[in-house]
């Protein structure tokens, strides 16, 4: 809570796909159970929230997207409160015409309304959101509208989750971006608490799936290790075990590798082993 967190990457990477993902997790009664303010400008709303039902449901996106649900899946949607998950709650946007005083609006009207409390609002994108005061200049109206999230989630002492663009020269580069290739204004990466680079590079596109870095993380460590996380049919994405497709020299043909069974009791108190 009273923090920001913002998955940055260029506009082809999927950065709202990740943030849905992140939305079931947060959701998810095993893991976090909370309660989610989930607004979005640049889907439609079709779009949006046929995202999240292939991923709670894990059903083919393409599927749910051309035939609207049927009410096989009525139950599964009826007992969510009763089986320990979080609350959702959502608002499309207009791009550009929406400030931090909307958000908060939506926010006391969504505890209100549904008497509940809300643990966490997801923005997707503020790059769309206008500037609470308008300081003149473009990277400033954008280091504003950071400003304005991180004093809404600090006063409601609430988890921030948004997503940022990056610049376009950002895919060029060899090495993962960073948070100097935020775009619109550097001072967003000062503001925010935490930020993930979320990028798909031509090896990632050759294999389906997206690099995850960790850039930024107040009072904690980065150790810049490149996660990869699999695209499925169904837009959950998953951790891939494989890695990088190129192999170190002492990862040659040559080298042997350990394959052990292992039960559920063996496998939890191992730490060196990749559960598949």
């Amino acid at each position: 809570p009273q923090e920001v967190c913002t998955i940055a990457g260029p506009t082809y990477a999927g950065k709202s796909m990740l943030m849905s993902n992140v939305l079931y997790v947060a959701m998810h009664p095993e893991l976090n159970g909370l309660n989610v303010l989930y607004l979005f400008a640049e889907n439609r709303e079709v779009q949006a929230t046929s995202r999240l039902d292939a991923i709670f449901l894990e059903e083919e996106y393409d599927n749910l997207f051309e035939n609207p649900m049927s009410h096989q899946y009525d139950d599964f949607y009826q007992d969510l409160r009763q089986d320990g998950w979080g609350e959702l709650f959502y608002s499309k946007v207009t791009v550009d015409a929406f400030d931090i005083s909307d958000v908060r609006s939506l926010y006391i009207e969504a505890q209100q309304k549904w008497d509940t409390e809300i643990d966490a609002v997801f923005i997707d994108s503020p790059d769309h959101q206008q500037p609470s005061v308008n300081r003149g200049k473009f990277f400033m109206n954008k280091a504003q509208v950071y400003k304005d999230i991180k004093g809404f989630v600090d006063d409601e002492e609430l988890i921030g989750i948004t997503t940022t663009p990056m610049k376009p020269s950002s895919k060029n580069k060899e090495s993962t971006v960073n948070t100097e290739d935020t775009a619109g204004s550097y001072d967003i990466a000062r503001i925010v608490d935490r930020m993930i680079s979320f990028d798909v590079s031509e090896e990632d596109r050759e294999l389906n799936r997206a690099t995850l870095v960790v850039t930024k993380n107040r009072d904690g460590d980065i150790d810049k290790e490149e996660i990869y996380l699999k695209f499925n049919d169904t837009l959950r994405m998953t951790p891939d075990a494989m890695g990088s497709a190129t192999m170190s020299a002492d990862e040659g043909p040559d080298k042997e590798y350990e394959i052990q069974k292992l039960d559920e009791e063996e496998l939890d108190e191992r730490d060196d082993v990749t559960r598949l």
